[in-house]
């Protein structure tokens, strides 16, 4: 992973702010040239996915790379990339906001949930701090988690860094292992299956299946609150 894939990896971009840190915008392109430390510049380019960003040894006028050989060592060059670094932070912070999740799909997802059901995801665990866990209001049950992990941990044969999402469709879910789902990472399989949030699979057709996991976790609720009102 690249050092700027790694310093925006969880922020949305805000392209409006852009042009308020300086950025030129042109063709579709917004692009940053200024001075990085003594004797280099920086030109950062951002094509409204990702950033970009080459070093340039201004005395040459040449493109200065070696700091991102992973085994450069030196005070000189660390410190190179140090500086590079603290500028891609200071981008970030003024230009970005932090995001959710990794992919579109979920932060789309996300939305759609807490506009029709009123729910927020709820982040439990420092280890897996992108992990987030979507609750039935009423009864508290769990209607979706959505999870940063491999790919391959799901889809054999398919690697890659992604969030992928478990739902609970009870008896329908081996219906749905047969239309795109996959069997469940780390829950059970019989009742609970896994989607890999890339866009693979149409935001209406995820939550459809969302919508009955919510069913699903709203009926488990009631029947758990007959159970308690019994000795009231």
């Amino acid at each position: 992973m690249s050092l700027e894939s790694e310093v925006f990896k969880w922020r949305k971009v805000l392209s409006e702010r852009l042009l308020d840190c300086g950025f030129h915008f042109y063709e579709g392109i917004y692009s940053l040239k200024c001075p990085l430390t003594e004797g280099f510049s920086v030109l950062l380019t951002y094509d409204g996915e990702s950033f970009k960003g080459k070093v340039f040894d201004d005395e040459l006028e040449e493109e200065y790379t070696n700091f991102r050989l992973e085994d450069a060592t030196g005070a000189f060059v660390t410190g190179i990339k140090r500086a590079y670094i603290d500028f891609l932070e200071e981008v970030r912070d003024r230009c970005s906001e932090p995001r959710l999740f990794l992919t579109e799909q979920s932060v789309r997802l996300a939305e759609r949930i807490r506009r029709i059901y009123g729910v927020e995801p709820e982040f439990l665990w420092n280890k897996f701090p992108h992990y987030g866990v979507f609750r039935e209001p009423k009864g508290g049950k769990w209607f979706g988690i959505i999870m940063n992990l491999d790919r391959g941990k799901v889809a054999a044969g398919e690697s890659g860094e992604s969030d992928v999402m478990n739902v609970k469709l009870d008896e329908e879910a081996a219906d749905y292992l047969e239309k795109g789902a996959y069997s469940c990472f780390h829950m059970d399989h019989k009742y609970w299956v896994s989607l890999i949030l890339d866009d693979r699979l149409s935001d209406d057709f995820v939550f459809e299946m969302i919508e009955k996991s919510y069913q699903n976790a709203e009926k488990a609720g009631v029947k758990k609150g007959r159970g308690k009102n019994v000795l009231r």
